[in-house]
């Protein structure tokens, strides 16, 4: 025989399942926007670092620069019988620390690059970056707390709590209609066959 079953009405039983479905399926897709986020805020931390680890090994470039002139010039005073030694000694031993200042920040740049290679998944063997010389910049519209409710707004973990808050609402919905009756509709078919 054939048989078929079909609820007619559950009053809100099966609206209440879908509903919850879909909230926890949206709530689910937040935590993959929440990594995206917060890998691109790992990447841009990072290159910013390498920027200004490139920046401090030219400005102890420049300090090496200028602590060779000032031995230079202490020493061409000492041989002229101007000042004593001590001053040559003194520009040497400044000489020598602004050395040791550049290879700390010279190592400092292939830390910021190898953390850099390490966020963006890349190894050993990643191409030097082409870094920006001078950034650009546009005036910032609007105002604050509209943009302020914007960000929470966009916000992957807040979306997420709020997805969650009403898969819970729908389950709600579910358990009071539980109180209510269902009507439900059953038909069947059957043959005999005598022989």
């Amino acid at each position: 025989g054939i048989g078929a079953y079909q609820s007619l009405r559950a009053f809100g039983r099966v609206r209440g399942f879908i509903a919850q479905r879909k909230a926890e399926a949206a709530a689910a897709h937040a935590p993959l926007q929440l990594t995206d986020l917060n890998l691109i805020f790992e990447v841009t931390q990072r290159y910013f670092a390498l920027l200004a680890a490139h920046q401090i090994v030219n400005v102890y470039k420049r300090a090496v620069a200028q602590r060779q002139e000032q031995l230079h010039a202490a020493q061409v005073r000492a041989h002229a019988g101007l000042t004593s030694e001590i001053d040559v000694y003194t520009a040497q031993a400044t000489l020598a620390r602004a050395r040791v200042h550049l290879l700390d920040a010279q190592d400092q740049v292939a830390k910021a690059k190898a953390a850099l290679d390490n966020a963006m998944g890349l190894g050993p063997e990643a191409p030097d970056y082409q870094l920006a010389a001078a950034f650009t910049f546009q005036n910032v519209t609007g105002s604050l707390v509209g943009d302020f409710q914007t960000a929470l707004a966009q916000r992957p973990d807040l979306r997420m709590l709020k997805d969650e808050a009403r898969a819970e609402g729908a389950k709600l919905v579910q358990y009071r209609s539980e109180y209510f009756p269902t009507v439900d509709a059953t038909a069947g078919y059957n043959t005999m066959g005598t022989g």
